[in-house]
């Protein structure tokens, strides 16, 4: 198990655990959530509310003007959880005169330019595929960018990563100074050391030539 603050800090599948600062799997097959108890991504075979709770998907036997409570066909009303069927629109609440379009949009949800419901309105904030409250959210903590995307927003790890990078370019750059200074004692030591062979080199030099000139006088007055 992996440690956590946010839901971001998770993976897929996953939600922060406030009570254990720990990610934990979502459960019922939920793919995507916020906790224990809120699901924004229902498995195959559910529909996910806007409330983050699954119903049976019926939408195979669905009519136009119809939507899924608790896995029967219903006719849409307001305030309904689940999408309505109205042709091609999607997140509709009621259809249009036509039954083609949204006339009204899913309660959190707005027309964009197109005229789609594909947009969270003020007080919604989008989790998995639906517009929430976010008073829903039941994580204190939230990453408000993306909090269920792994990774998204991440701050606090971001800092952590500049930190650890910062404090490995401090200890090189000791290390680096500690080398060359090392380096430049050597250095001193040899120059040291060789100017101190020569001298006693020329020393030995001087003491052999003042050898050979008294040889030579010796010879010179046996002579």
């Amino acid at each position: 198990m992996t440690e956590c603050r946010v839901n971001s800090h998770c993976k897929i599948g996953e939600y922060c655990e406030s009570s254990t600062q720990m990610c934990t799997t979502c459960l019922n097959g939920c793919t995507v959530c916020a906790s224990a108890i809120f699901c924004a991504s229902c498995p195959a075979g559910k529909i996910t509310n806007t409330d983050g709770s699954c119903t049976n998907d019926c939408t195979p036997t669905l009519t136009s003007g119809n939507h899924c409570k608790d896995g029967v066909p219903t006719a849409c009303q307001l305030d309904i959880k689940t999408p309505c069927e109205c042709g091609g629109g999607l997140n509709c609440e009621t259809c249009d005169s036509l039954s083609t379009d949204c006339g009204t949009c899913l309660k959190g949800y707005s027309k964009d330019s197109n005229q789609k419901c594909l947009i969270c309105t003020s007080g919604y904030t989008q989790i998995g595929t639906i517009c929430t409250l976010s008073t829903n959210i039941p994580s204190p903590d939230q990453d408000p960018n993306d909090p269920f995307t792994p990774g998204a927003g991440d701050k606090d790890k971001d800092s952590e990563v500049k930190a650890n990078i910062s404090g490995g370019a401090i200890s090189g750059i000791v290390i680096g100074s500690l080398l060359l200074l090392l380096l430049l004692i050597l250095l001193i030591i040899y120059i040291i050391w060789k100017n101190r062979k020569q001298k006693i080199e020329e020393e030995e030099i001087v003491q052999l030539n003042i050898a050979y000139q008294n040889d030579d006088s010796v010879l010179m007055d046996v002579k």
